[in-house]
């Protein structure tokens, strides 16, 4: 079987909620929902994060929980240790 790699892109760069009802927003949510992708065979995430009013950000803090969250949430491929870099 040759190998593939699933990407999964859960936000889009400038969707809102009035496009798609589902469009994860806050950090939870996107980790969440980040989870439940790998739990179907996504390899990777394409991360965009929000503002609480769905506006795209850059903010590094907003960034940082987002990936705090994926880094330790359980992850389907590994539940015996928590991903988090040790340098975090």
């Amino acid at each position: 079987m040759e190998k593939l790699i699933i990407t999964a892109a859960l936000t889009g760069a400038e969707v809102t909620r009035e496009h798609n009802p589902n469009l994860p927003i806050s950090p939870e949510e996107i980790a969440a929902e980040a989870y439940r992708c790998c739990q179907a065979g996504a390899s990777l995430i394409h991360l965009h994060v929000r503002n609480e009013d769905e506006t795209p950000t850059q903010a590094g803090e907003v960034y940082k929980r987002t990936i705090c969250l994926l880094y330790t949430s359980p992850s389907p491929r590994d539940r015996t240790r928590s991903r988090m870099p040790s340098s975090a």
